[in-house]
């Protein structure tokens, strides 16, 4: 779905179209695209496929046996049929998550809704999955529809058949999209262009002949309110429907004429489309899997019900924290404190490293010497006493808070005009808090990686890994054609266009790291999940805030610590003061480890905040110079937060949201 105020400009004289598009091959592109080449060799065999999704789920297993060899036979057999399922399932899972995304546009279309709030008006009242998985599904739903966008439907079953259906779900960025770019417009000057002509297109088409499917019957074409699609060529009518699935994406660029009837595979047409309808072929799956269908009582949430009955367990939580949490009461403090005080806004770090550590080791002692609270009560009281005209009383005062006061307890400091200050959670169930320090060290493999310091005495390596999404450095389409795909520009003087950040991109370490990231995201998911739901529940406001860009990523693609777009992990950490002028607006910190001190300090509010492990704070990381007191033990520290540049985005798409091609609702 396109913007419908859009006017096609003459062409800027600095512009002019490529014929291949701007895509950086990567590694994991590469790898794939030759996987997907290997399967036109006759041991695979894109044909055994299509003939298993046809005749697997109906494939009955021989009739019991005597003798070894007879047994073996058997067993041989028994693989072979679940073989087959496997195959099916994979196929017809891809598939109804492509489904659910073209409901969920649907609904987000007429009525107006984010993906959240189609989540809490429709699913959350079936209890079947949290919203974490909600998100994941669809973002699976958007890269698999953009993947058969590039090499149509039958691209899935050679996804299925080589079992890279969980890769690429977990495809980061744009990797997705610059596949089923490639796999639209092969350059036959490059090797993987020339795989996908010579080997991927004939399997292709072999398929289409082997395994006929119905677009219009595997796809809801109703729902995504589209013209009769064309019956001359399968691909043109493919193209028609994964164009018209809204990716908050530059649409793919147009099919070259490899493609093409009479080009390097069989004309499609000379078999008749037979229908073999998604819910036909899905129905038969779940009557041998388990209860059919008709059994459940679905509510208009079918493909839900049946994605929850096959999906991968890697795209589901494993816990539904909705039943687990308790949403206690929040102890309230607002005070006279003004983040827009002149004083308040003037940083006192400096540029300089070692100058900036004596600044920090002097703050540090002021810090560890101020003023204990001894309860929430004489909290309450100290902050009422503690700021005069928007400021400290004095700039070296300080008031610690304990754990002892934090420990399951939900705090919230409100400045003046009852603006955010502080809020702080100590209430992470034990069962999560226990086992923090381990599944982090599983998430690296390494054993070694906390070093046990007094870091007063002594240092430790301090190592980061962002894990990211930036929008920093932007490539603006102020002055770009707005009626040419952004891949396929270039500048006539042969001046760089980075294309790649023409929208939100993934930090390199992302990329580098990619198998820490995929394990946090696996052992934390119980806790990034009740982070989301501390901010949703206690701070509405802010919450939204960041939920505004979170949901407008490129792809469809979700965050694993959602609201936030990046994680950051300090290891042996303590920080220097400093502010994060790049964050949007709040960042989230929960220290891990086991370890003493190492308090979170605000520098301007005066706040000294003693975090356990598994404790959560909240605040504004750009307005405020923070740093942390020394500890001793063993430390980390989870940090989530958003770049600030993603509200350029959000505003005018980089300034490409006049650009015809550009695919949002």
């Amino acid at each position: 779905m396109r913007r419908k105020d859009r006017r096609v400009e003459p062409y800027a004289s600095e512009w002019h179209a490529r014929q291949h598009p701007q895509i950086v091959e990567t590694d994991a592109i590469d790898a794939i695209v030759t996987q997907l080449a290997a399967a036109a060799r006759e041991d695979l065999g894109p044909e055994i496929w299509a003939e298993e999704i046809r005749q697997g789920l109906s494939r009955q297993e021989s009739e019991s046996a005597s003798g070894i060899s007879e047994y073996l036979s058997r067993v041989v057999n028994r693989c072979l049929l679940m073989t087959g399922q496997d195959t099916s399932v994979n196929f017809l899972l891809m598939v109804n998550y492509i489904n659910l995304v073209t409901q969920c546009q649907s609904i987000m279309s007429n009525e107006g809704f984010s993906l959240s709030q189609v989540y809490h008006s429709f699913i959350q009242r079936t209890g079947l999955i949290t919203l974490r998985s909600f998100h994941k599904w669809h973002a699976a739903g958007s890269k698999f529809a953009a993947l058969a966008g590039g090499g149509t439907i039958y691209v899935l079953v050679l996804i299925a058949g080589l079992g890279l259906r969980t890769s690429v779900a977990s495809m980061t960025g744009q990797g997705p999209w610059d596949l089923a770019n490639i796999l639209r417009r092969p350059d036959k000057s490059t090797s993987t262009g020339k795989m996908i002509i010579n080997q991927i297109i004939p399997a292709v088409h072999a398929m289409q002949r082997m395994l006929p499917l119905s677009i219009e019957k595997m796809f809801p074409t109703d729902i995504l309110t589209l013209d009769p699609l064309p019956m001359d060529s399968y691909s043109r009518a493919s193209d028609r429907l994964f164009d018209s699935i809204v990716s908050n994406n530059f649409a793919l660029v147009s099919r070259s004429s490899e493609w093409d009837v009479g080009g390097a595979g069989a004309n499609p047409s000379s078999t008749p489309l037979t229908a073999f309808p998604c819910s036909v072929l899905t129905d038969r799956l779940l009557g041998r899997l388990g209860p059919q269908p008709e059994d459940i009582e679905m509510q208009g949430d079918h493909f839900l019900t049946i994605i929850l009955a096959i999906s991968d367990p890697l795209l589901q939580d494993s816990e539904q924290p909705q039943a687990a949490v308790n949403f206690g009461p929040k102890l309230l403090f607002v005070t006279t404190y003004d983040r827009h005080h002149p004083e308040n806004q003037r940083s006192t770090a400096s540029s300089d490293r070692d100058e900036n550590e004596r600044l920090t080791e002097r703050d540090r002692e002021k810090a560890e010497n101020g003023v204990v609270v001894s309860n929430a009560d004489d909290l309450g009281n100290k902050l009422q006493q503690f700021y005069s005209k928007g400021v400290k009383l004095s700039p070296d005062s300080y008031l610690c808070i304990p754990a002892s006061v934090i420990s399951c307890q939900t705090i919230d400091i409100r400045g003046k005009d009852n603006q955010l200050l502080a809020f702080i959670a100590g209430t992470l169930p034990s069962a999560l808090r226990t086992r923090l320090q381990d599944q982090l060290v599983l998430a690296f493999e390494d054993q070694t990686l906390l070093t046990h310091i007094d870091s007063s005495q002594e240092k430790a390596s301090f190592d980061s890994i962002h894990l990211s999404w930036y929008n920093r450095c932007a490539t603006r389409g102020d002055h770009a054609p707005i009626d040419i795909q952004p891949a396929l520009l270039e500048h006539c003087d042969g001046t760089r266009f980075n294309y790649s950040q023409t929208t939100p991109y993934v930090s390199k370490e992302l990329g580098d790291f990619k198998h820490i990231h995929d394990t946090l995201d696996i052992v934390f998911a119980d806790v990034f999940e009740w982070i989301r739901m501390q901010l949703e529940h206690y701070l509405p406001g802010e919450y939204e805030v960041l939920l505004s860009v979170a949901e407008t990523l490129p792809g469809n693609n979700i965050s694993v610590v959602h609201p936030f777009l990046s994680l950051v992990i300090n290891i042996n950490v303590v920080t220097q003061e400093h502010r994060d002028s790049k964050d949007k607006d709040f960042c989230a910190v929960m220290p891990i480890g086991n370890f003493t001190r190492g308090a979170l300090v605000m520098k301007e509010p005066g706040l000294v905040i003693e975090l356990r492990s598994g404790d959560l704070s909240f605040f504004r990381s750009g307005d405020v110079t923070h740093f942390n007191l020394h500890y001793i033990g063993q430390r980390a520290s989870m940090v989530l937060h958003t770049d600030r540049e993603m509200d350029v985005w959000n505003h005018d798409r980089n300034g490409w949201e006049n650009n015809a091609t550009l695919n949002v609702i």
